[in-house]
């Protein structure tokens, strides 16, 4: 019979079960199997692997419990009740199932494996060390496992498709058709190498670019990210990444064979699909050998640029930079020297020219030179001369711009350094009220005053490709601003002053107008529609950090009142009740109406009416007053007679009832309550059968937000019937 291991199994691997005929006495049927006072791990799997025998009769195993004994759970159970007084005798097979059930096997060796087959003892497995299990064929180790995973020791592993993580599935290294290898990640193929060595990024399969020839790296994809490639260098020095092309005249993999003059070391090629294929060339870059190169360092080279003309089909050499600089058109056309390059226009190539002989007549020192009329002939300026440095003169003969001579502080300077253009007049202060004067077309139209103040002889306007910004000045008045410095003079930095308009008039109309705001542009909107405002913030993005305090804290301007078209428009005070950088203001503080109404719209309010409530005689209850219907609610809640205070504040009450008691000894009690409490003092009011009495109640209270605020009434005597109940509740503070 076949057997496992090459060595014959010792006593102690069939296991002794312990004796329980101490137990047996006529009636129990169930006992504890166990080996050395506990069951036996693993436990058999059916009472075929265990011999039992009672009072000297082998009992039969059966597993359906009707005849001889069965195992159930961990116990022995018996079809009939074993006699008290009886012997026991149990073991366990060591031939059961489970493989230690019965006992433990050998180590073994490479040459006789512990757990072998029928006809071939040198196959199979045997302990190699502590933790580790070698496989074993014809006596050869193929592969072992040990807590480092699976090693293969010989010979090759097979797969049918795929290598897939442990625990991600969608994670794997794929074999998926002959010579093909692919590597997925989130269930999709980044990299294959391809039977003729390729390695494709993006793409399952290679293409050709001209010639039947496969690129062996190629990457391809739909995206900017999945067409590109980046190489990085991160270390603490001068140096950078390197992409090199390297050329040699060898002909095998390693060669070092030294390259010739004129050897192309490498190409970057720029090519396009044409619709039908991609072989075609627009640009290419070259860098070719420029030289006799030498062992060690010498390698004399040029760079080549070659672009495709429209119509031909490949590129055509176009500028080189050559070994020593020099630069070659349309190939080593380095020109000679003393020529020029001259442009050929949009449609033509640069060209090497001479440029001839050229003439300056009427020249000296300092003198600025101009063309003239006649061929390859200059003028030189007497009227127009720099002094080496930075002072340009123009005499005042040529008409125009003035330089002064040195004892009148230099009138009419205009400087330029340090990345200033400075337009100065009396630089040393040599004359008293100096001037700056702009003319046009023959008159004054500006005048820049030895203190700052700017006169304007007419309109200013700044006018955009379509909207206009117009700032309307009547002549002779002053656009006057002092300093525009943050660090000094602050009491007048930035402040503008603006005089205009008919003080005369009583009416409003342009003449007293001194500024006027219109919207960028005619468009159409809804009441409602905010333009023309004028914002505040605390700090300036200019100054400080530019992508900080971009929003503003408050607004003061205009919105559309009934529709675009009509003069009749709210005006308006907004606030920023927000924390954010860049928020703008949110909250409507106050609005002023053209009929002359101005509101609160954000103040918390409530209006509410009630009638006809009715109190016994002799009531000393209050009852609350609930409305029958709130006329505006806004920011206040309402739950029966409750109201809940929004926000911390001041609070006023006010409430106008009419009510008519019985009698004249018949008197009514108001009073406001503040979170079940009486809140300051009550008002009480009589009155007589024939008429009825009005009340007015009105308190002003200091609330925290979610306090409860309600009104009560009562009765002392007698019946009392309230009338109409009016009252109102808003914060003012």
């Amino acid at each position: 019979m076949p057997y496992i291991g090459n060595t014959i199994r010792a006593a102690d691997d069939y296991r002794l079960i312990d004796d329980i005929s101490s137990s047996f006495n006529g009636s129990t049927t169930s006992f504890a199997l166990q080996v050395a006072g506990s069951a036996p791990v693993p436990f058999p799997k059916s009472p075929q692997q265990v011999l039992i025998s009672v009072n000297g009769v082998i009992q039969e195993p059966d597993p359906s419990g009707s005849s001889g004994f069965n195992l159930v759970g961990t116990n022995i159970v018996f079809s009939s009740a074993p006699t008290g007084g009886h012997a026991f005798f149990g073991i366990i097979y060591a031939t059961a199932d489970y493989l230690n059930a019965g006992g433990n096997f050998p180590a073994g060796s490479l040459g006789a494996p512990s757990i072998t087959f029928i006809g071939d003892e040198n196959t199979g497995l045997y302990r190699k060390g502590g933790g580790s299990i070698g496989f074993v064929a014809d006596a050869t180790e193929i592969a072992n496992t040990d807590s480092n995973g699976l090693t293969i020791s010989s010979g090759n592993l097979i797969l049918p498709d795929s290598i897939i993580h442990n625990g991600d599935s969608d994670t794997k290294i794929r074999f998926p058709s002959a010579n093909q290898i692919s590597f997925e990640t989130n269930g999709s193929e980044g990299v294959r190498i391809d039977g003729g060595g390729n390695l494709l990024i993006g793409t399952a399969a290679a293409r050709t670019f001209g010639g039947g020839v496969y690129a062996h790296l190629q990457l391809e994809g739909t995206t900017q990210q999945g067409s590109q490639f980046t190489v990085t260098r991160n270390s603490n020095d001068s140096f950078a990444p390197n992409i090199s092309l390297v050329k040699t005249r060898g002909t095998s993999d390693g060669a070092v064979t030294t390259v010739q003059d004129n050897d192309s070391l490498g190409t970057i090629q720029f090519r396009g699909a044409d619709g039908t294929d991609v072989f075609a060339v627009a640009a290419s870059i070259t860098g070719e050998v420029d030289g006799s190169p030498s062992d060690g360092t010498d390698m004399p080279g040029a760079l080549v640029f070659g672009t495709t003309a429209d119509g031909a089909a490949s590129p055509t050499e176009r500028l080189r930079i050559g070994a020593a600089g020099q630069i070659g058109i349309a190939g080593t056309n380095y020109g000679t020297s003393g020529q020029v390059l001259t442009s050929g226009g949009s449609g033509g190539a640069i060209s090497w020219s001479t440029v001839t002989g050229t003439t300056i007549n009427n020249n000296a020192d300092n003198r600025i030179i101009t063309g003239s009329g006649t061929a390859n002939t200059l003028n030189g300026e007497s009227s127009i001369t720099y002094d080496g440095t930075k002072i340009l003169n123009i005499s005042s003969s040529a008409g125009g711009f003035f330089q002064g001579t040195d004892t009148d502080g230099g009138v009419g300077l205009v400087e330029m350094g340090a990345g200033n253009v400075a337009l100065q007049a009396d630089t040393g202060n040599a004359i008293a009220d100096s001037k700056i004067h702009f003319f046009v077309d023959g008159s004054e139209k500006m005048v820049i005053q030895d203190d700052g103040d700017f006169y304007f002889n007419n309109n200013i306007g700044f006018k955009g490709s379509s909207n206009a910004i117009r700032t309307n000045i009547v002549s002779t008045q002053i656009l006057a601003g002092t300093n525009s410095s943050i660090t000094t003079n602050r009491d007048t930095a930035g402040k503008i002053t603006i005089r205009a308009g008919d003080a005369d008039s009583t009416s409003i109309d342009d003449d007293n107008t001194a500024i006027k705001i219109y919207p960028a542009a005619n468009r159409s909107a809804s009441a409602g529609t905010k333009y023309g405002g004028i914002s505040w913030n605390h700090l300036d993005p200019v100054v400080y950090t530019s992508t900080q305090y971009t929003g503003s804290s408050c607004w003061l301007g205009a919105s559309i009142h009934d529709t675009v078209g009509q003069e009749r428009d709210n005006f308006e005070i907004v606030m920023n009740d927000q924390t954010g950088n860049g928020t703008h203001p949110n909250k409507s503080g106050f609005r002023l109406s053209p009929e002359g109404y101005h509101s609160f719209p954000n103040t918390p309010v409530f209006i509410g009416e009630g009638s006809n409530y009715t109190q016994n005689t002799d009531n000393s209850t209050y009852s609350d007053v609930i409305p029958h219907f709130d006329l505006t609610i806004r920011g206040i809640s309402r739950s029966g007679a409750e109201l809940t205070v929004p926000e911390d504040g001041i609070y006023h009450f006010s409430i106008t009832y009419l009510f008519h008691p019985n009698n004249e000894s018949q008197y009514m009690t108001s009073r406001i309550v503040v979170n079940g409490s009486q809140a300051g003092d009550i008002i009480q009011g009589g009155g007589n059968a024939t008429g009825h009495s009005h009340r007015c109640f009105t308190k002003l209270l200091s609330l925290s937000a979610s306090d409860v605020v309600k009104f009560q009434f009562k009765t002392a005597t007698g019946e009392v019937h309230g009338g109409q109940v009016n009252w109102a509740f808003y914060k003012v503070a």
